[in-house]
């Protein structure tokens, strides 16, 4: 593997650069110096992977792309490719702590690569770039008001410190590891038991429809019937008929997540109010409020809405009451979304406007 190092700086003149490089390496750059943070770039003969199965401090996202099998699908393609790699002291303070591959992992691998050959000249400030795991990453190129240097950063905290030039693409080093949001639904697919309630009844009311046009027919079963290696799309008539569509990404949706524990709380206590009073309500009313009354369409409340006692209370997409001066959640660790943001519920009652009526 042969490394070539360039010192790229505004006083470098292109065209000696480019005396010996190839017409490739013209094609790239369109004969344009590019200024990273005023840091080395390197010109690297040889592939992706073996570059930095050659780097001892990227050992251990190495290790992470070869455990969740991104390198293999890398030599099956076969095509261009963007990594975006950190030091091992990065990886070790972010690093997952269970054993084995699990989907966490792929997830992080899979948000650290694209397949683009991504020159560091042809990138524009406000770009959105495609990561195997199916997010977005916003790019911001852009000039330190500290050195005069040109920086580029990926997802608003992840500052380039280094490019590589490689056979097949380019090698990125960041400062921080990639952190991408994942989707509404995603979130609420992996909520753990502990929110089973809340999350059973939303995703229990997803349909699976079958998508004929992005199905492969594979061949004709015994009775002449068309098989195919179906692919489904979910859909959730119930939120859909209220403007939620969990799994659009252009959507802005703020979510609250409350606990098993708080729910069957709040529904005891709304129960024996309601005894006391001699009134009555099916359980099916008093059970949909505790999630419909967690979904606000087109908006990411922040603190200062659910935070302010001064603030009017807020209505869910539903129409349900979110009293904010009696329910509460949790403002100093929100979960951003790609398609909004989310807050875990640290206090639950059910509403109710006067001691005759429950506010259902």
């Amino acid at each position: 593997m042969k490394a070539y190092k360039y010192i790229l700086s505004a006083a470098i003149i292109w065209g000696g650069l480019m005396s010996s490089c190839t017409d490739e390496w013209d094609n790239h750059y369109n004969k344009q110096a590019a200024i990273i943070n005023n840091e080395e770039m390197t010109i690297v003969d040889a592939p992706a992977i073996e570059y930095l199965e050659s780097q001892q401090s990227y050992s251990s996202i190495c290790n992470l792309f070869k455990e969740t099998g991104v390198f293999k699908e890398m030599e099956a393609a076969g095509v261009s490719y963007t990594l975006f790699v950190v030091d091992n002291a990065l990886m070790t303070a972010t690093k997952s702590s269970d054993d084995g591959i699990d989907e966490e992992k792929v997830y992080m691998a899979k948000s650290h690569i694209t397949t683009a050959s991504l020159s560091p000249n042809t990138i524009e400030d406000g770009q959105r770039l495609m990561m195997w795991n199916g997010k977005y990453v916003m790019i911001n190129k852009m000039v330190s008001e500290d050195s005069g240097s040109q920086e580029i950063i990926f997802n608003s905290n992840c500052k380039v410190k280094k490019v590589v030039k490689v056979n097949n693409g380019y090698v990125y080093e960041l400062d921080n590891v990639i952190v991408t949001p994942k989707s509404l639904l995603e979130t609420l697919e992996g909520l753990s038991d502990e929110y089973s309630i809340f999350k059973n009844a939303v995703l229990s009311r997803n349909i699976k429809i079958f998508d004929k046009n992005n199905s492969l027919s594979i061949g004709v079963d015994e009775s002449g019937n068309t098989v195919y290696d179906s692919v489904f799309t979910v859909k959730n008539p119930y939120f859909l008929d209220k403007g939620l569509d969990l799994a659009s990404e252009s959507k802005k949706i703020t979510m609250l997540i409350p606990s098993d524990e708080l729910i069957k709380k709040a529904l005891d206590e709304g129960k024996a109010k309601l005894k006391k009073w001699n009134l009555e309500r099916p359980d099916s009313i008093l059970e949909n409020w505790c999630f419909q009354a967690m979904f606000f369409k087109d908006v990411e409340y922040d603190a200062e809405a659910f935070g302010n006692p001064q603030k009017p209370d807020l209505t869910s997409a539903f129409g349900k009451q979110w009293r904010t001066t009696v329910n509460k959640v949790d403002l100093d660790n929100p979960v951003r979304m790609s398609n909004g943001i989310a807050y875990y519920v640290t206090s639950l009652k059910l509403p109710h406007k006067r001691r005759a009526d429950m506010a259902f």
